[in-house]
């Protein structure tokens, strides 16, 4: 990717995110050029930088293909994947009006990223990955970052 900045500004994973109205104005008010990246949640991170606000991280929203039973939103995964944790949301609405938990009958043996993970089968950290209560997900070793011209 060719991206001109020094730096990659936080952004919220796509599985959910909530702008108030003022934000929305802001951002559609700003005249001029845009940049562009890939996907839709990193280019709203880019074009909420300049304005200092950034997005505040909530662990139960989850982007990998995870359930916890105290998720408010989570995103779905490929089910064709061996390893996808099935279902859908609609399963977990069925559980919760049935008195289950919301991840009855789903794969939970898999960490949710900052989650604790006693007793799973991995860790989010040896995905290279840290977790701060402020700044959400980021990377436990970042890595050089330089200017691409």
């Amino acid at each position: 990717m060719v991206y001109p900045l020094p730096i990659f500004p936080p952004f919220t994973a796509g599985a959910l995110y909530i702008l108030s109205r003022d934000i929305v104005h802001l951002v559609a008010g700003v005249k001029g050029q845009r940049l562009f990246v890939k996907n839709e949640d990193q280019n709203l991170g880019l074009w909420l930088f300049p304005f200092n606000i950034l997005p505040i991280h909530d662990r139960r929203i989850q982007q990998i293909d995870v359930c916890e039973n105290d998720m408010i939103a989570k995103h779905f995964g490929d089910f064709e994947e061996p390893d996808a944790i099935g279902g859908t949301m609609y399963d977990m609405l069925d559980n919760l009006r049935q008195g289950r938990k919301m991840c009855h009958g789903f794969k939970t043996t898999v960490c949710a990223m900052c989650y604790p993970c006693h007793g799973k089968a991995n860790h989010w950290k040896d995905w290279g990955f840290d977790c701060d209560s402020r700044k959400g997900v980021t990377l436990l070793n970042l890595p050089q970052l330089t200017v691409m011209e």
